[in-house]
């Protein structure tokens, strides 16, 4: 019962018909393996003499090894047959003598992989291992062949088929090696082949090969090239010449055992020495003279060690490739998710940039594709490293089954990276795939006091693609640095930044980082320009006063122009763009405060006539947890009185955490200083920031105000923001006030200030603290 099972494995087919065509196709095999026996067992025999004859090398070992861990009983019946077929038809022996020269033959494979079925059960391919490999040896030839021989040699003495001629011991130290010779010829081979582990074994061993032979044809045709020169000098009677290639073919053999696949050495071993044995075999058959074949059991001997040799060096060599193929994986594979890390990225973009690659034929384009947990801060305060990692888990497999065409990599907590290439009118769908993912989607987990607390991730996506048009080299290190662009603006206006590598890009690189390089001078020398610009309050009396040339300046915006290399300040819209792509937003900041209170300090007069003067915190600094220390040294060290300060939270810039936003608001107030939202309405916050930040001012951006005379609609989201500001006893402030009409019209909507050219353009700092203006 149980060989039928063992029988009937070879398909997983559940139905009964596709199991009946299984067991069909089994008995084909050991029909034919046993064919093949008989034949290779007739083609490598030599005779000595009318009575002594024995074959090179004994295929049924090899052969038989694989059939007996494949189908079990069936097996060694198959081996049998096949030794049976050669003994009764070309040997012509008595039934007694083949039922015990087919019983020989099977016992040797049967023990030898009762033996080592633990080692080889759990391996797919384990001639290809240095354990396994040295196991099998040593157990073939210590009891498989020691027994086949043994059984054998008795068997012929017994049956008076042993020739005279030949002394026992000679006889079967002759046969043993026969037996090994065959085993560690055939049996990879037939494992590979017959892989009891795998029902679809031949065909894709089938595939497998011939892909091995069209990769490494180099390997194979040199040696096969030697093993004719060796057959054709034998066949023209050049014996020694022949022997002396011969012996040249091991060393070759060493060398490709070392570089190419172990399939394909597993067949270039078979068939070099199977080749070889059975063209000697062929001409001690065919000449005239019997020898005593002493000299051809040499040949045999050596080729017994060369091939054990290079077994044991293929396999060695084989685990030497797996180890450094297993570092390479770990080196560019993320251990967590899987996926790739920052440097498999970077070898994914050589592959596909390569000057060779199939890519720039085929007009496709390459994507480099970014994801960022914007508010990682705000995790990290919330969940602890297992739950951090759990998350970047789960989008992780959600990248795996949303965008399978694009390889993806985790190249740090809370941040991926995609490879894609492809059709360009595709991309949009890629992305819109991915941006999916993005969605901010609520989760709870329980906090310290055991209450719920919701987080929502919140998931920057940006891409870089390569324009196919470039004429100059987009290098690897031009995209990543694109791509680091392109986060830091998804990050900050919270929407999707689709970059183009081309020769503009690159030169705007080249520029921006020069600008950049400008910016960081600036910020550690403190060299920035400090303009203000006048807030006046809303009504006739004020305007007028400013109308007349005595203004009073008692609340202004501190705004920072940067001096070019001439001295001339440069327009914010100049080197604002580099700053934030850079990431330097915070330091300008820091740059900019410390320079206002420094300036404020060394003007004790202006200093006691200013009731508020701004300045602005980018969304990135207030979501700095360093930002309430650095402010709160600044005033120990200029005692600059608090109240005076207005902290300007820029809303056109994304808060990097909004809870450490929160704290860092509630501690700048705490101080005695205010905070006002500054471009309300325009940036990605609006009325959340309302709901979220304690604040003294919003300063309703001037798109809405410049639009007031043009449509009733920017009236309508104008006057709603004055009331929900009065609601919340928040004052408003209305910016970019270019006229008088307009001061006059946002004047009856009831907003509380108006800052623009209608009150005052920005002027140097000094300009509005020296002679002849007035101060108040």
């Amino acid at each position: 019962m149980r060989t039928m099972m063992n029988l009937s494995r070879t398909s997983s087919a559940s139905s009964p018909g596709g199991c009946s065509h299984a067991v069909v196709s089994a008995w084909g095999v050991l029909l034919v393996a046993a064919m093949v026996i008989a034949v290779l067992s007739t083609v490598s025999r030599v005779e000595t003499s009318a009575m002594a004859s024995f074959s090179l090398f004994w295929p049924s070992a090899g052969l038989g090894f694989a059939l007996v861990a494949r189908f079990g009983l069936w097996g060694v019946l198959s081996v049998s047959l096949g030794v049976a077929l050669w003994a009764g038809l070309v040997m012509k022996w008595t039934p007694l003598a083949v039922f015990w020269t087919a019983a020989a033959s099977a016992i040797g494979p049967w023990l030898t992989w009762y033996l080592v079925r633990e080692r080889f059960g759990r391996l797919a391919f384990p001639f290809s291992r240095s354990a396994t490999v040295l196991a099998f040896m040593r157990i073939q030839a210590g009891v498989g062949s020691a027994a086949a021989a043994l059984l054998g040699s008795a068997g012929l003495w017994f049956t008076d088929h042993w020739p005279a001629e030949v002394s026992l011991l000679a006889g079967i130290l002759a046969y043993w090696m026969i037996e090994t010779t065959g085993a560690f010829l055939f049996a990879p081979v037939a494992w590979d082949v017959l892989n009891p582990s795998d029902n679809t074994a031949a065909r894709r061993w089938g595939s497998r090969f011939w892909q091995l032979v069209r990769m490494e044809w180099r390997y194979g045709l040199l040696v096969l090239t030697l093993t004719v020169a060796v057959v054709v000098l034998l066949l023209s009677g050049q014996e020694n010449y022949a022997r002396a290639l011969l012996y040249g073919l091991l060393p070759m053999l060493v060398v490709v055992s070392l570089r190419a696949s172990p399939t394909l050495v597993h067949v270039l071993i078979l068939a070099s020495g199977a080749v070889v044995l059975m063209a000697m075999a062929y001409l001690e058959r065919s000449a005239p003279v019997a020898g005593d074949g002493s000299q051809v059991l040499l040949v045999a001997l050596y080729l017994l060690v060369g091939t054990a040799t290079l077994q044991v060096l293929l396999a060695t060599s084989a685990e030497r490739r797996r180890a450094l193929e297993q570092l390479e994986r770990q080196a560019f594979v993320d251990a967590q998710t899987r996926l790739l890390n920052a440097a498999g990225v970077v070898r994914q973009l050589e592959t596909w940039l390569a000057p060779d690659a199939a890519f720039k034929k085929s007009g496709r384009q390459i994507v480099l594709i970014g994801m960022a947990l914007s508010n990682a801060n705000q995790a990290a305060s919330l969940a602890d490293h297992e739950e951090l990692l759990n998350l970047d888990l789960h989008m992780a497999d959600q990248l795996r089954q949303t965008s399978v065409d694009v390889r993806w990599a985790r190249v740090g907590a809370g941040k991926f990276q995609g490879v894609w290439q492809g059709d360009p009118e595709k991309l949009n769908a890629v992305l819109s795939r991915v941006g999916v993912l993005t969605l901010p989607v609520a989760s709870e987990r329980s906090g310290n006091e055991g209450l719920l607390a919701p987080f929502r991730p919140q998931w920057a996506l940006a891409a870089v693609r390569r324009a196919t048009t470039a004429t100059a080299d987009v290098s690897i290190p031009a995209m990543l640095s694109a791509l680091a662009q392109a986060e830091v603006r998804a990050q900050q206006f919270r929407r999707v930044e689709l970059l183009q590598v081309d020769d503009r890009f690159l030169i705007e690189q080249q520029e921006e980082a020069a600008m950049v390089e400008q910016v960081r001078t600036a910020i550690e020398n403190r060299a920035f320009l400090l303009f203000a610009q006048p807030i006046a309050p809303n009504h006739a009396q004020e305007l007028a006063q400013w109308h007349s040339g005595k203004p009073v300046v008692s609340k202004f915006e501190v705004l920072v122009r940067m001096p070019d290399a001439k001295g001339q300040p440069l327009s914010p819209a100049v080197f604002m763009p580099a700053a934030i792509r850079a990431g330097l937003m915070s330091q300008m900041d820091f740059a900019v405060l410390e320079q206002t209170f420094s300036w404020l300090s060394e003007h004790p007069d202006a200093l006691a006539q200013i009731r508020g003067c701004a300045v602005n915190l980018s969304g990135p600094t207030v979501g700095d947890a360093r930002t309430v220390e650095v402010v709160r040294n600044l005033f120990a060290r200029y005692q600059i009185p608090h109240n005076i300060i207005i902290f300007e939270i820029t809303e056109s810039l994304a808060v990097s955490d909004p809870e450490v936003a929160a704290q860092t608001i509630k501690a700048l107030r705490a101080m005695g200083s205010r905070v006002a939202i500054d471009d309300f309405g325009t940036g990605v916050a609006t009325f959340d920031y309302l709901k979220r930040f304690e604040v003294d001012f919003i300063k309703i951006d001037g798109t809405f105000i410049r639009a007031l005379q043009e449509g009733a609609i920017d009236r309508v989201i104008v006057e709603s923001m004055v009331n929900v500001a009065k609601c919340l006893g928040v004052h408003t402030v209305a910016e970019f006030v270019s006229t008088d009409a307009l001061y006059r019209l946002v004047t009856s909507l009831g907003i509380d200030e108006s800052q623009g050219y209608a009150v005052s353009p920005p002027m140097p700092v000094e300009h509005w603290f020296s002679a002849p203006v007035n101060m108040a």
